[in-house]
Order: structure tokens, then sequence, then C-alpha cells
């Protein structure tokens, strides 16, 4: 489902100040997610060429695994097999993210995983830029690009989590 086929579907009764009916509801809507998408696709988009033309046999990788997996006839339902280029753009993301930092603030006070005790209201700041650098996360590798670390011994997509 699309993001305009949502909000014109939307269960109203949940949403008392939610007027999905509303053209201008659905504008603003619509050209919000626009406008946030639009800047941090195309900082992900630059930054994953640039990386691209400073390895090219990164190139080469994506290159035949298009002309494999992709030819004689292109067939978007084929796209999830073009394997190298999504690890390709995962690791484009994990050296430079769209978003370098996030901070999120607890409702109610609470305890992270960690152990550390948070308040209500607190900011806590996540810094996703240096994160996607830890050698202790990635390895002494972690400042390169290598997109292989996110492919399995089995040629699947690896994830972390």
């Amino acid at each position: 489902m699309d993001v305009l086929t949502y909000y014109m579907t939307i269960d109203r009764t949940k949403y008392k100040h939610l007027k999905p009916s509303n053209d201008k509801f659905i504008r603003d809507a619509i050209l919000g997610i626009l406008i946030a998408a639009k800047d941090t696709t195309s900082s992900a988009l630059t930054c994953f060429f640039w990386l691209l033309s400073k390895n090219p046999e990164a190139i080469t990788k994506i290159r035949q695994e298009i002309n494999k997996e992709m030819m004689p006839k292109f067939d978007p339902a084929d796209l999830n097999k073009l394997v190298y280029l999504e690890a390709a753009v995962y690791e484009t993301l994990r050296l430079y993210p769209s978003v370098p930092f996030n901070h999120k603030s607890p409702a109610k006070p609470d305890v992270l995983l960690t152990g550390h005790r948070v308040d209500k209201n607190w900011k806590i700041v996540i810094p996703i830029y240096a994160l996607g650098r830890m050698k202790s996360v990635w390895g002494d590798d972690a400042g390169d690009f290598r997109p292989e670390r996110w492919i399995s011994d089995s040629g699947m997509l690896r994830t972390f989590a």
C-alpha cells in the first residue's frame, strides 16, 4: 500500500483530529513525506555513487550481478536478487548515514538495556555516524567501504540485530 492510499483509507474513528478526507490534510502529509525523503535520498545516492567511483571493483561486481540476474529482460520482481547492490547501499548508509545523529526522549522514567536509568524528557543522543565507524562493532576495517560484510557465507544478505 502506498502512502496516499494509506491516508485515504485510515480508520477515522481511531484518530479524532485526523481528517484524511480533507484534501489539505492529504496534500500536507504527502508534501511533508516528499520533502523529508528528498534530502535524505539525495544525500544517500550522492555518497553511494562517490563511494562507487572510489571502488571500481564494487562497480564491476554490481555490473556482473545485474548482467547475471536481470538480463536479457528487466523484471522488477528480480530486484531482490541483487544482493551485492543492496549490500553496497547498506555499506554506504553505514559509513555515511543520511541522518548522522538522532535523539529520543522517554515519555516516562525508564532503564536502558545497558542498565542506565533515564528520566522523563531527557534527551538521548544517538551518534549514528560514529556507530557506523566503531572498530569494536565493525572490526579494524570499520572505515573501509566493504559491501561483502553484509553478505553471509550462503550469499544472502546478513542482518545485524
